[in-house]
Formats: C-alpha cells, sequence, structure tokens
C-alpha cells in the first residue's frame, strides 16, 4: 500500500502580496484602533472685548495734522539748482555785457575797420613795436594797438591798421584765419575786424567768437555743472593722406548700360511627366478602400 503523498504549495509560509514569510508579514499588519480617551476636553473660550466709537480720536487727529512735518533734504539736488542758477547768472552778465558793448563809440576803437585786421594769440610780452615789425613787410601801416587792461597787462590780441585798403587785403589772403603768423615763438591769427564789419556779431567774451580752446570749454562745463574734471584722453589722430586731383587719376566716363532689343523668352523646362505605374502608395491604397465602401453605402 503507497502511502499517500503530502502536497506542498511552494507559497507556504509566504505572503503572497509581500513575498515575506508570515512570522515577517503578521509585524506589517494593522492593529486595533485605540480606544476613546476618558479626558473631557475644555473648549477655548476667546477674549472679546465691546466694539466703541472713533469720535473720541478725532480731536487727536486735528493736532497731529497741525504739526510741523520734517522734510529731508536731497542733497544732491543741490548741485543741478546751483548749476541752472550759475548758468541762469552768467547768462544775465553776459546780457548786460552786450547791452552795454558798442563798438562804434568806443573811443578806444578809431580810424577805418575795412582796413584794420584783428591779431589774435599774441604773446603776452609782445608789444606795439614788435607787432609792427612782424607787418610791415606787408605794407604801410598806420597805427598797431595792443589790448590792455586796467593793470596794463596785455590781453592777447590787437589791432593792425594799414594806410591801404589794398595792403590789409593782400595781407589778409596771405596769412588768413588758419596760416597765421609766427610772433615770438608763437603762431598768432590773423582776421579781419568783425565787430565793426559784421553785424552782429560778438566777441569771444560775451558768448561769441570764432576762436577757444578745448579745455578752456571743458573747464566752464565743469564750473556750471559742478562735476569732477574728467580725464582728458590726448591721443593723436591718425595722418590723413593727402589726397590731391594727381593721385585720383583721369575722369572715368560712365558707361550708359546697353539695353537689348531682343525679345524676352523663358529658358526651356526641364520637367519631365512621371512614367505610369501600377504602384500606389499605403496612403493611396486607404483613401481607394474608404471610397469605394462609401460608394457601396450609398448604392
Amino acid at each position: 500500500m503507497k502511502a499517500q503523498g503530502i502536497r506542498h504549495n511552494r507559497h507556504d509560509g509566504f505572503n503572497t502580496l509581500t513575498k515575506l514569510p508570515s512570522s515577517v508579514s503578521k509585524l506589517f499588519t494593522q492593529g486595533a484602533p485605540f480606544p476613546p480617551s476618558k479626558l473631557k476636553v475644555r473648549k477655548h473660550q476667546s477674549k472679546r472685548y465691546a466694539l466703541t466709537g472713533v469720535a473720541s480720536l478725532l480731536p487727536s487727529v486735528s493736532e497731529y495734522k497741525k504739526l510741523p512735518c520734517p522734510v529731508s533734504e536731497n542733497e544732491y539736488l543741490k548741485v543741478y539748482d546751483d548749476a541752472l542758477n550759475e548758468a541762469h547768472r552768467e547768462k544775465t552778465k553776459l546780457m548786460e555785457k552786450v547791452q552795454e558793448w558798442h563798438p562804434e563809440s568806443d573811443p578806444n576803437i578809431s580810424g577805418d575797420p575795412y582796413r584794420t585786421l584783428f591779431v589774435g594769440r599774441l604773446n603776452y610780452s609782445v608789444d606795439e613795436v614788435e607787432l609792427q615789425k612782424s607787418f610791415i613787410k606787408y605794407g604801410e601801416i598806420e597805427s598797431c594797438r595792443i589790448v590792455r587792461d586796467k593793470e596794463g597787462k596785455s590781453r592777447g590780441y590787437g589791432f593792425v591798421q594799414f594806410t591801404d585798403y589794398e595792403d590789409s587785403k593782400q595781407c589778409f589772403r596771405a596769412l588768413g584765419v588758419r596760416r597765421g603768423l609766427e610772433i615770438m615763438g608763437r603762431t598768432s591769427i590773423v582776421d579781419i575786424e568783425r565787430s565793426r564789419t559784421v553785424k552782429f556779431f560778438k566777441p569771444r567774451r560775451l558768448g561769441g567768437g570764432l576762436g577757444g580752446r578745448g579745455y578752456q570749454k571743458d573747464n566752464l562745463l565743469n564750473k556750471l555743472t559742478g562735476s569732477l574734471a574728467r580725464p582728458q584722453d590726448h591721443t593723436r589722430r591718425p595722418v590723413r593722406r593727402q589726397d590731391t586731383y594727381e593721385s585720383r587719376g583721369p575722369p572715368q566716363a560712365h558707361a550708359r548700360p546697353q539695353i537689348s532689343t531682343r525679345p524676352l523668352t523663358s529658358p526651356p523646362s526641364t520637367y519631365h511627366k512621371p512614367v505610369n505605374s501600377s504602384y500606389r502608395s499605403r496612403r493611396d491604397r486607404a483613401r481607394n478602400d474608404t471610397n469605394d465602401f462609401t460608394d457601396t453605402l450609398t448604392y
């Protein structure tokens, strides 16, 4: 008689979900809930205040409005205000000086203005004798005058009056404003007397003039704006090549474009008609099948 065999399940002793032994899976099972507490919990009672009116505070508000309000001053705005005020004062002074400036009635200015030349940027040690020696080669001179201040110091410019108008004209053409004349190691500029010959002309000290130096303008700008002096860039500009008409060569005539009289024709087309084939793509086959099915339903 054969002994009956005992069937063993391969999952005996293991939890099917966690794949852990039953002795271990019991540790992770949920236990019974905790019993309710028998302690009596007192409800929280919030302290509430009674609502009152604000009419009693209105007098305090009116007194607060009467108090002076301290205002902090913006120090950085003073710089702009001072600059604007300084510029306005300088402009007012210039306008007053322009109204008082009448070169026609000046007793120190005499002679024909069309025979007089202005000489600027003079060396401060140049006198009338040295000025006459520099211009005597251009013609006969009637008078020379160096403008000086109240203390007798030269202001760096003067006037030379020739006897003949043609001499003054030739001198101005020879020297001009840009060429100048070297007097005692300093190049001076020569110009016509514009105060009595040019209408609405003002000298440089009254805000006009044709001269001036760049660093003086920067100093005036820094004075008006109150800003610190910026470092000046003294890099030299590249020397320009002297361009002359000889270096350019003879002028070349501009040729007129030739217009063709032949009719416009398009190039031959390279398109070839595809060869008929029995091959159909998947999209074409699906489209044809759908159309056949729709026709069948309609029929």
